[in-house]
């Protein structure tokens, strides 16, 4: 029934082939319509007005053929504030046209919805839908239809099968709320406290296929945020949200388009003296990654620039990044003994290999020390002679530590780093630390290169640091003498023997002759040298 309140009668009454269960009014310019829906999801389309026709003369004009059925049944009409919405719960998609004149033509816009949804509310930001019997998703799309949406259930609304949704009033800075009406009552929907609008925003604007400086003004547009705040917040929030996790490759690319692109527009606009609040190059980006502990996410993008332009200045951050990577490597009890070792072992041969192509680096060898890329580090601190003291306190204070967990190979780099490095700078009491390590790690080892290694290193500081070098000297040669890979001879003496004293030590060779060597009275610090004595 139709009823004028002016006059206060009913002025027509209308009857439908099944019971009504909501009744919308949709207007548009000089056209208002009635848009009924039955209890099984029926809809028709009643005119009222009609370019400037009044209600009555609309309806005793009249005739039942023009009271429009919706086709497909399995298509489902709603109001919002932007216009009229066409759900296809077969297709699972959902339609924006401009009034109901223009449904079955082309649409404003389109989006996607789960599977089984049989009812939406639109809203000029945010897009809800139920789908099954009382599944409540919302998803974000900020006015852009070219976007993959991404829905999340609304915890606490899927108790009782919804009703409807009622729109509240917009809030500055917020996305939209509404009322969803069910079964037992109301329940208000609003934004969580926890996520930020421009979190929100900046997740949303990852996901646009077609990142440019347009999108981001009608994004912050649409969310009333200033648009330069939100250009300078976008890759910092994508960072911290992402920290602790390992970026994919699709992810890291385009990350690095976003920027590039942000960049890019600088360029072209400062011509015109427009000044762009977010500009941000390569080093900048890696300064801001390195913020959240994920620099090394950008080093092959970095090795791929530096593989141009062998003199661009980001050669200089590869070290930075690949020590980075190597802090970055974990792992687990199961996992196999030394494979973190491996792991680094790899890193260090990356590192090296780029090290050995640009003879110019030579910053960073404490770093790659503390990092464990013992080659690396021991390459660059033999180009700058002031930094190599630092490397050897390295293997000083953690030597012993990292010793346990490090892989043969690993070892023997310790080794070779300890060997090849200046101590002169070391105080007295670091080199008996660092010959200590030496010496047991050479029994580890037990490598006849090493052992001689040892030794040449006790005679070349012997006038430095005599007290612990006389250690060295006496130890690696004792490994020396007993290596039986040193004797070549296929006649070896069945006994070996050697003498130790207090200033000095003697042994029979394999071809017999007597070797004394030491700190005599007669003699100080007396060279190896043999008697000329042969036995008998």
């Amino acid at each position: 029934m139709l009823v004028d309140l002016s006059n206060r009668k009913c002025i027509a009454e209308l009857c439908a082939p099944q019971s009504i269960h909501e009744v919308e009014v949709v207007q548009k310019d000089d056209t208002t319509d009635v848009l009924l829906t039955s209890f099984t999801g029926a809809q028709w389309i009643i005119p009222f007005e009609n370019g400037g026709r009044s209600l009555t003369e609309v309806l005793s004009a009249c005739i039942p053929s023009e009271f429009r059925k919706i086709e497909p049944s399995t298509s489902h009409l709603g109001l919002c504030t932007d216009g009229v919405t066409v759900l296809d719960s077969v297709g699972c998609s959902v339609e924006l046209h401009t009034s109901l004149s223009t449904v079955g033509g082309v649409p404003k816009k389109r989006y996607k919805v789960p599977p089984d949804t049989w009812m939406v509310h639109y809203t000029g930001n945010v897009l809800f839908a139920v789908s099954k019997q009382a599944e409540v998703r919302s998803a974000v799309h900020f006015g852009l239809s070219a976007v993959r949406l991404e829905f999340s259930i609304i915890k606490g609304a899927c108790e009782w099968r919804p009703l409807g949704f009622v729109s509240l009033s917009l809030r500055p800075a917020r996305l939209p709320s509404c009322l969803l009406i069910n079964e037992r009552g109301l329940i208000r929907i609003v934004q969580s406290a926890s996520c930020p609008l421009e979190n929100v925003a900046a997740e949303f604007l990852f996901r646009v296929p077609s990142f440019c400086l347009p999108t981001i003004q009608q994004v912050a547009k649409a969310c009333s945020i200033d648009g330069s705040q939100l250009k300078r917040s976008v890759i910092p929030t994508l960072l911290l949200v992402r920290r602790g996790k390992t970026l994919s490759p699709t992810d890291l690319s385009h990350l690095l388009f976003m920027a590039k692109t942000v960049e890019d527009i600088y360029v072209l606009t400062r011509a015109y003296l427009l000044k762009v609040a977010f500009e941000i190059s390569m080093e900048n980006l890696v300064d801001l990654f390195a913020t959240y502990q994920q620099e090394e996410q950008l080093l092959p993008e970095l090795l791929r620039v530096v593989e141009t332009d062998t003199r661009s200045p980001l050669r200089k951050r590869v070290v930075e990044l690949y020590v980075r990577k190597s802090e970055g490597v974990s792992g687990n009890s199961n996992d196999e003994p030394y494979r973190l070792s491996d792991v680094r072992l790899g890193i260090d041969n990356e590192l090296s290999a780029f090290l050995s192509r640009h003879a110019d680096l030579d910053q960073g060898a404490k770093s790659c020390a503390e990092a464990q890329l013992w080659r690396s580090a021991t390459l660059l601190a033999s180009r700058q002679k002031t930094n190599q003291a630092d490397v050897l306190r390295v293997l000083v204070r953690n030597g012993a530590r990292y010793w346990s967990a490090a892989a043969p190979s690993a070892r023997s780099l310790m080794m070779t780093c300890a060997s090849n490095l200046e101590w002169s700078e070391l105080t007295e009491q670091e080199v008996g630390v660092l010959v200590s390590h030496l010496c047991e790690w050479q029994a580890v080892l037990n490598c006849i290169a090493h052992h001689e290694t040892c030794l040449r290193l006790s005679a070349k500081y012997s006038a430095m640091f005599p007290k612990h070098c006389s250690v060295l000297y006496l130890i690696s040669a004792m490994y020396i003498i007993s290596d039986k890979a040193a004797w070549t001879q296929e006649n070896d003496a069945p006994c070996r023997s050697i003498s130790c004293g207090v200033n000095g030590s003697a042994a029979i060779t394999s071809d017999g002759d007597l070797v004394v060597w030491g700190d005599f009275t007669n003699q100080q610090n007396r060279p190896l040298e043999s008697s000329g004595l042969a036995l008998s």
